[in-house]
């Protein structure tokens, strides 16, 4: 786990020494009460308690332990001087080894494969301290503002799932799909200078990417230690982070982004150079992708460079009192994993040899890279809903409908294109995903439940959430979640002899790898 381990220390000094640096400042800067303060603290205190609503089968674990334990503090520094602003924020994470963590961690140990790792520590994924934010803003002529330094640039217009957000990845090591994007996103060293064009109503943004940032902070982390949060049938199971793609380290990457007014619509045209997000990627020992995988490891995780063009239109129709937004975007030359277990005409059944057995599924993925380009559609309407009469809400309920389509071009059945390292899975030549979003407020909107439901229409998978925030009082937020997966899998665990205890079975959607990582979780916040 030295990937995960590396930086801690350091990075836990410089949060220590950067915000000790702005409370002194913050402190100095209030000595005259009559001054405006050019210095603003705040933050947050935040616990959380979740509990799996599952039976987990890597663990034979019942449904209702409790899972997590976590402790958060957050403290950002803002000055808004007017010649210049800056902003210092830090993240400290720590958590409590429930028991389910360590069946976790003595499966890696002792139990889960033909190579345990008696070193494995569960609580290395969690316990962490971290930047999330310093850089320094100036305007140094009219109408245009430079940003430089460790942020987070948002793009796109869509909910749940990245279609052009795509400069920055997530970290999903700690909650996938059930933690806040601000909360997951990665934050990049960045040159960001945005450009206003009043004669045109539009502004043009460029982002420059010097390629400084650790590999750890470029692309998705998702859970690949052997975590909580790891897709069916790989809880306990442990790989470390390499991501091996020399050219993301020392190069330049960079995105542009137009944004204007015209006809009453806001538009964008964006194109994004940098490092691919959306996914997991392997390169193997057994096809190599430009050059073998680095360490011992049968693979290592890579995130090449690719090129995705973007347009969306935000617009309210009057006619029928809604917000409707569109977006467009195509990916040139994706990268996806190939080959499935048990292997078909070519990839697997070529590449894997003695591997390519029924119960070893979960090499599959393992066996190359191939680029195609895809096309994703995205639709969204909003809309308020009068309901303080007929349900008491005090103001009106919201409705968000929003609908992703994505098509393979180019598609070649015998490509075998899987959907997730690890499953056998094939990606279909279209793929359909809707969500509905419903949120009520009550109580002058101090209590709020929320009720999501989405659908992968090509996998057959269906995810619930179902949630309520309370705010009580200037500091207190409280917020209670159920997250439900119900998706198409049939990975089971057995044991092999000589092999190991392996999962066997496939997986396909979100919804599927997700099958027993349902929850339930309360978390209380206090803010200054």
């Amino acid at each position: 786990m030295h990937a995960i381990q590396k930086g801690r220390k350091l990075t836990r000094s410089l949060i220590a020494a950067s915000l000790a640096a702005v409370l002194g400042g913050s402190a100095f800067g209030q000595e005259d009460k009559d001054k405006p303060k050019d210095i603003e603290v705040s933050g947050y205190l935040q616990v959380t308690a979740g509990w799996n609503a599952n039976k987990i089968i890597e663990t034979n674990s019942k449904s209702g332990q409790l899972s997590e334990l976590r402790g958060q503090a957050y403290l950002e520094a803002v000055s808004m001087n007017r010649a210049m602003q800056w902003k210092l924020s830090g993240r400290v994470a720590r958590e409590y080894k429930t028991s389910y963590l360590e069946r976790l961690e003595n499966l890696e140990r002792y139990g889960g494969s033909a190579s345990p790792n008696p070193n494995f520590n569960v609580m290395d994924i969690y316990n962490k301290g971290e930047m999330r934010e310093a850089w320094l803003q100036v305007q140094p002529f009219e109408n245009l503002n430079v940003k430089f330094g460790l942020q987070q640039v948002v793009w796109g217009e869509t909910d749940l799932f990245q279609a052009l957000d795509v400069i920055h990845g997530q970290n999903a090591s700690w909650g996938m799909m059930l933690t806040e994007p601000d909360e997951t996103r990665k934050p990049l060293i960045l040159l960001n200078s945005t450009l206003s064009v009043p004669a045109a109503d539009g502004s043009v943004q460029l982002v420059l990417r010097p390629g400084w940032d650790a590999y750890r902070n470029i692309g998705l982390s998702a859970d690949v230690y052997g975590g909580r949060s790891r897709p069916i049938g790989f809880k306990g199971w442990s790989s470390d982070f390499y991501n091996d793609y020399g050219d993301l380290n020392n190069k330049l990457t960079y995105a542009v982004r137009w944004k204007g007014i015209a006809g009453g619509a806001n538009y964008h045209l964006s194109y994004v150079h940098m490092p691919y997000v959306r996914n997991l990627i392997a390169n193997s020992v057994f096809a190599p992708y430009q050059h073998p995988p680095i360490g011992s490891g049968i693979a290592n995780w890579i995130y090449p460079v690719v090129n995705t063009y973007g347009a969306g239109v935000n617009t309210y129709v009057q006619p029928v009192d809604t917000v409707v937004t569109g977006e467009v975007v195509f990916t040139k030359n994706e990268p996806f994993n190939v080959g499935s277990v048990p292997g078909g005409p070519s990839s697997a059944a070529a590449c894997l040899g003695p591997f390519n057995v029924p119960f070893a599924t979960s090499f599959s993925g393992a066996c190359g890279v191939k680029r195609k380009n895809t096309v994703m559609t995205m639709l969204r309407a909003e809309k308020s809903i009068k309901t303080m009469d007929t349900l008491g809400t005090s103001s009106p309920m919201s409705a968000n409908l929003q609908i992703f389509h994505t098509r393979v071009q180019g598609f070649n059945p015998a490509d075998e294109i899987v959907q997730g390292v690890g499953y056998p899975n094939l990606v279909d030549k279209s793929s359909t995903f809707a969500s509905l979003i419903l949120r009520a407020p009550f109580m002058a909107d101090k209590f709020a439940p929320l009720f999501v439901v989405g659908r992968d229409f090509t996998n057959q998978g269906t995810l619930y959430i179902l949630a309520a925030d309370y705010e009580l009082g200037t500091n207190w937020r409280f917020h209670a979640e159920l997250d439900k997966f119900i998706g198409n899998s049939t990975v089971q665990m057995q044991t092999i002899p000589g092999v190991g205890y392996l999962p066997v079975g496939g997986a396909s959607g979100i919804p599927g790898w997700l099958g027993d990582n349902s929850r339930f979780y309360l978390r209380a916040t206090y803010q200054f």
